[in-house]
């Protein structure tokens, strides 16, 4: 949830870094192995969903 929440609040025209890029996916990659394909897209999908406030909650 807080990958999707995170990509979704982005400010519009974002350009991540290169350090931003790797961290990203090598977060992605651990928790798709861990959650499975589905409940890592489910999540995922949820989390983009979520205002800042509630994102933030997550924490």
């Amino acid at each position: 949830r807080c990958l999707g929440a995170a990509d979704a609040l982005l400010p519009r025209g974002h350009v991540p870094s290169a350090v931003e890029s790797e961290v990203r996916d090598r977060v992605r990659t651990r928790v798709r192995a861990m959650l499975g394909d589905q409940a890592y897209e489910a999540a995922y999908a949820e989390g983009g969903g979520l205002s800042a406030q509630e994102a933030a909650a997550l924490i």
